[in-house]
């Protein structure tokens, strides 16, 4: 440890960096360009708000249409796929906790996904039918 007198003071605060909405005059957190009431001004956050707002759309059109519902090219079937690929192999019940995903939502994308060879059943240890992307 270096003697006391070599220690550098910390350097001074710097102002806080006011919102980037010109009718908004709050500070910022960490030197971001909005305060916390106009984060959705930023385009990052807007893209990843549409990001969600597409997979809950998918999920829903699973849920509800079944294997027909379901974009084999999506974020889910992205989803379940890298989860695969990274765990081995999953039941449709691990698939749906990991993922927070609704079952029904799940089992319609494992159907879809099976039907065109992307993943297969297997059976699992305990006599459990499982998933995997096929080797």
């Amino acid at each position: 440890m270096p003697p006391l007198s070599t220690v550098e003071p910390a350097p001074a605060r710097s102002r806080p960096i006011r919102c980037a909405l010109l009718s908004c005059d709050q500070p910022t957190r960490e030197h971001k360009p909005y305060c916390p009431d106009h984060l959705t001004e930023s385009s990052y956050v807007c893209e990843v708000l549409e990001g969600v707002a597409r997979r809950e759309r998918e999920v829903t059109r699973a849920e509800r249409s079944g294997t027909a519902g379901v974009d084999l090219e999506g974020i889910v079937a992205g989803e379940i796929l890298s989860f695969l690929l990274h765990e081995g192999e999953a039941t449709e019940a691990r698939l749906a906790r990991d993922l927070m995903l609704p079952r029904r939502a799940v089992s319609a994308y494992v159907c879809a996904l099976s039907q065109a060879g992307r993943v297969e059943r297997v059976l699992l240890k305990h006599s459990s039918l499982g998933v995997r992307v096929p080797a």
